[in-house]
């Protein structure tokens, strides 16, 4: 088990396709009848602790489980249990997407352990335009554009980005975009729902100038507009065929990646998360399996 575990520390990033499902085979192969995790259909990731709070607040006060379980190898996740036709389980991560507790690495292991087919990001994100966007409004990812992928060239009066090598937009699972847009759709809501591109990648934004430089350098990626951005859902690319994938950010907005950000961030971090949380199970509970 010990070498397990060492397998295991290695960062998904580092890790080619053949290798990632050769860890996760033996992973699947190495849970034992005692130490399983149940099955699911769908995965609630969340990654700092007022995001599970958040989720733990909403989940209880429409009446659904929130039961803390264990796994000696994965460590702690949450059944939530039904919630419409799909049965929830929920992992918090570390920040980020890299390390053995990233959002990569624990999307990969979570997924092969409970078979989920459909894995939700959800939390908090910056927005992108304060003009027409307001705290605690919802995103919803229809891609992702990975930020981190330029390179930096010398110039005459010292450096610049170029976002040239930068991947093309990622799309999320087009069958829960669309479960979401009905809801955004059919139910007056007491947030604005956005559907659209995020940028994601490792980077700590509060600066407005290097935001808007990313947005207007990025947006030619994409036919959807960009409407935010986060440190999470890159790691997501790493979970499924780019062809058919897993996943969905669903995201609400804390702050604007400005100078700004933290003078306010406690006050608005808690109603980011719990509308992202609300908005994404009452879709949910709404919905038939997709």
């Amino acid at each position: 088990m010990s070498a397990l575990l060492e397998q295991l520390k290695i960062s998904s990033t580092a890790l080619l396709d053949e290798e990632r499902a050769e860890l996760a085979r033996h992973l699947s192969e190495s849970l034992n009848s005692a130490d399983r995790l149940p099955s699911c259909s769908l995965l609630l990731i969340v990654a700092v602790w007022s995001e599970e709070k958040a989720l733990k607040e909403v989940a209880t006060e429409l009446g659904y489980r929130f039961e803390k379980k264990s796994h000696s190898i994965l460590g702690e996740y949450f059944v939530i249990g039904k919630v419409g036709d799909f049965e929830v389980i929920a992992v918090r991560t570390e920040m980020g997407s890299f390390g053995f507790a990233g959002s990569a690495a624990k999307a990969i292991y979570f997924k092969t352990a409970t078979t989920a087919t459909t894995i939700i990001q959800l939390g908090m994100a910056f927005g992108i335009d304060p003009t027409n966007q307001k705290f605690g409004d919802v995103l919803v990812s229809s891609s992702i554009i990975p930020y981190d992928r330029r390179d930096v060239v010398a110039t005459d009066h010292g450096y610049q980005f170029d976002y040239a090598p930068a991947f093309p937009a990622s799309p999320a699972r087009s069958s829960i975009v669309e479960l979401f847009t009905r809801e955004q759709q059919q139910n007056e809501l007491e947030f604005r729902v956005q559907v659209g591109a995020f940028i994601s990648g490792s980077t700590q934004i509060s600066s407005r100038l290097f935001r808007d430089e990313m947005v207007r350098t990025l947006q030619p990626l994409t036919d959807n507009p960009i409407i935010g951005g986060e440190m999470e859902g890159i790691g997501l690319l790493s979970v499924s065929n780019p062809d058919d994938p897993a996943w969905v950010l669903v995201k609400g907005i804390s702050d604007f990646a400005d100078e700004t950000r933290h003078s306010h961030i406690k006050e608005t971090r808690p109603i980011a998360c719990r509308n992202a949380a609300r908005f994404v199970l009452t879709a949910l509970a709404k919905a038939s399996e997709i």
